[in-house]
């Protein structure tokens, strides 16, 4: 247990095994915290992702513009790489548990999660989910815990937060957000096999229109738009990283003709797929 100015806190830094590095996720930081009525956090990076889960309390947590209430039952995420701040209620204190986690499948898992552009979830922290904390909590805390105990018990929590959060957006007031992130998950994870936005729609449940306007309130551009933006940054990884020529690339993210995938790269890149690898190329001599 740990005491500062601000808070009163106590966590366990964990260094991975050579077995869970050989899986899609891992540890890295896993602590709660008990914030005094003058607990304020400057902007700071985050390197991992961070679930944090508020057990009691009121306070705010900020993003860019982004400014959001946090309190008893939210659960938010903070990404890597962004600044985040935050600050509790002086006359309702923040408790707070995380859990931080890295790995090549992170980002898919908290998009499975729910977390798409928002980073908070309202009343997803009930009492089995405390449970489930409190279990995890013992386990990282043993002596000489065992490294599939512990990946069990983390992928345990991942799948009490996908069943809590799930439940807290389809009551009332919250079906749009759910829907939506579906139909949001069904584009990233399939957009390489020649989807439209009316299959995203279809999986979503909702007419395509109605699809097309709430998404693109929510993201500034249309699902249309978004696609496109999705197939254009793979295929400038697939061109330049994997060396595939243009009409492989055209064939990967099931263009039927190499017209309209040059067409479309030009309008994103402004220069043909080639002009583009030769740009890279040169760009990575003079490095």
């Amino acid at each position: 247990m740990k005491e500062t100015d601000i808070q009163i806190s106590e966590h366990v830094y964990y260094t991975p095994s050579s077995l869970e590095r050989l899986g899609g996720v891992w540890p890295t930081r896993i602590g709660r915290n008990k914030a005094k009525p003058n607990f304020q956090l400057k902007p700071r990076l985050i390197s991992y992702y961070y679930l944090h889960f508020v057990l009691e309390g009121e306070g705010d947590i900020t993003h860019g513009e982004e400014h959001l209430p946090i309190r008893e039952g939210d659960l938010y995420c903070l990404f890597p790489n962004r600044l985040y701040r935050s600050g509790t209620n002086p006359a309702k204190p923040l408790s707070v548990f995380w859990f931080a986690f890295d790995g090549p499948q992170a980002e898919a898992l908290v998009q499975r999660m729910g977390f798409f552009t928002h980073f908070l979830q309202n009343n997803v922290v009930d009492g089995v989910m405390k449970y489930v904390l409190e279990d995890l909590w013992k386990v990282f805390h043993q002596s000489a815990p065992d490294s599939l105990s512990r990946v069990s018990h983390m992928y345990r929590l991942f799948e009490q937060i996908i069943v809590n959060a799930e439940a807290s957006r389809t009551t009332v007031g919250n079906e749009g957000e759910y829907w939506l992130d579906k139909g949001f998950e069904f584009m990233n994870m399939h957009y390489t096999e020649g989807i439209t936005v009316e299959d995203a729609a279809d999986f979503a449940g909702v007419n395509r229109s109605y699809f097309s306007a709430v998404f693109t309130k929510r993201e500034g551009l249309s699902p249309s738009r978004y696609l496109v933006s999705l197939k254009m940054a793979k295929a400038a990884e697939l061109l330049t990283q994997f060396g595939l020529s243009v009409s492989e690339v055209a064939q990967s993210l099931s263009y039927l003709e190499i017209a309209s995938f040059t067409n479309a790269f030009k309008h994103a890149y402004g220069m043909s797929p080639n002009q583009y690898r030769r740009q890279f190329k040169e760009g990575s001599r003079t490095v």
